[in-house]
């Protein structure tokens, strides 16, 4: 192989395009100068192109540089998915408000709108799709990245005053299939949710920030067959505390 070539020439080398799938790294990795590897992406450098098409390989390639750990794809893609929460909070920098609480259930009608009266910090929807769908890298559509995720649907966030607030449900994105827990696949995460098994069958957390701060939400509806809602909850406004009369000693 090139690399053993290389490395017999006194060359200092690291794997580019690097994936969790490459050939007998650990002998690779011990050849004389091999110094570690890279993912790459192809796309704009952004947190939705890296959540979206690369925590796979980010998260795979970091096993197998700074583990001797080698599980196999499907429990590497379990451990991912159960990290992305966290690793999206580092990444986006965000202030999730169900990070402070407290979550509180929205009862949920039989069909149409779902009323929420209130105006909150954050929505969490618990959803699932019904099927598989679409991710495509985002260096197939560099025009707009966020349609190379197939788009199953959209919540609409309609608040008191009449505007609506449109939530895309991307494939890849913000949920996934039921059936996800039995046939994972390395395209197959998402990186805006957090995976919850519920009788054998995966449903998906997302936390959509209200982008309208003391606006109160009238309710919410779901458009899209494939998906399903299981619940939805809500972070209420936080309301600071009373201030403390101030004791000045004599």
């Amino acid at each position: 192989m090139n690399d053993r070539a290389l490395s017999a020439w006194g060359f200092r080398q690291v794997y580019g395009n690097m994936r969790p799938d490459i050939a007998n790294f650990d002998r690779r990795g011990a050849l004389p100068g091999v110094l570690g590897g890279a993912p790459s992406s192809w796309a704009a450098t952004s947190e939705l192109n890296f959540g979206k098409d690369l925590m796979y390989e980010f998260l795979g390639c970091a096993n197998l540089l700074w583990s001797t750990a080698r599980p196999g794809q499907a429990a590497l893609l379990d451990t991912a998915q159960r990290l992305l929460p966290r690793i999206r909070r580092n990444l986006s920098a965000l202030p999730f408000p169900s990070d402070h609480g407290p979550v509180v259930p929205v009862a949920m009608a039989g069909s149409g709108a779902i009323p929420v009266g209130q105006d909150v910090s954050s929505l969490i929807f618990l959803h699932t799709a019904a099927k598989p769908g679409r991710n495509k890298a985002a260096y197939a559509g560099t025009w707009n990245f966020a349609d190379t995720a197939e788009l199953l649907g959209w919540y609409e966030v309609v608040y008191e005053d009449g505007l609506i607030e449109p939530v895309p449900i991307r494939y890849g994105v913000n949920i996934l299939e039921a059936g996800w827990l039995k046939e994972r696949k390395p395209d197959s995460l998402a990186y805006q949710a957090e995976l919850i098994e519920q009788n054998g069958r995966a449903l998906f957390s997302y936390e959509w920030i209200n982008p309208r701060f003391g606006k109160v939400v009238k309710e919410v509806r779901l458009h899209g067959g494939a998906v399903r809602l299981a619940g939805l909850s809500m972070v209420k406004k936080r309301v600071p505390p009373e201030p403390k009369p101030l004791h000045v000693p004599r």
